[in-house]
């Protein structure tokens, strides 16, 4: 019976951040590579093993036991995650048929490019790119831009590596300035 709405809270609060009892997994795999590690002596190995061990296997609290095995979602979010590719990789679709023109979706960047096709508004006209992509959806069958719920957050990718010396840093100062630019 619940008394208290602190007492509830607390209770809840405590019972969410309980830790679960230890595991000897970890303990286990330092032992028996510790063990089989001075029949071979190369370290790099010995510290893969202990690596692959340790990763291999990990432990599930009951919650999140009892989650999967009722299909229940691990997370819940009021914000609505949507990808934005900017390195023109496209979502090809599987079922099409004859009639259709494309097998691949409209890129945000292919629709925000082309938006005065589909609104000539000066609101539509003068946004930046990720203002447009979280308000605007393209929708191919009516082809037609559709307005997104508030509660929309954008992911842009691809993201490559700012060292130098990368092989994809030339793409990284390509799509740093580019990211700069849709935010103004």
């Amino acid at each position: 019976m619940v008394i208290d709405h602190y007492a509830c809270v607390e209770y809840l609060t405590k019972y969410a951040a309980k830790s679960e009892p230890r595991s000897p997994i970890l303990r286990q795999a330092f032992n028996s590579v510790v063990q089989s590690s001075g029949a071979d002596n190369n370290p790099h190995k010995t510290i893969k093993r202990v690596v692959m061990k340790t990763l291999g296997e990990r432990n599930y609290a009951a919650q999140e036991t009892m989650h999967h095995l009722l299909s229940l979602k691990l997370h819940s979010s009021t914000y609505s995650v949507i990808p934005i590719c900017l390195n023109g990789s496209r979502k090809v679709h599987t079922n099409v048929s004859e009639d259709d023109d494309t097998c691949t979706d409209y890129l945000h960047l292919d629709v925000y490019a082309n938006r005065h096709q589909y609104n000539k508004s000066s609101e539509v006209m003068n946004m930046n790119f990720v203002q447009f992509a979280t308000k605007y959806k393209f929708q191919t069958n009516t082809q037609k831009l559709v307005p997104l719920p508030q509660n929309v957050v954008p992911r842009i990718f691809s993201t490559y590596s700012s060292n130098p010396k990368g092989e994809h840093f030339a793409s990284y100062c390509k799509y740093q300035l580019f990211r700069d630019r849709m935010l103004r």
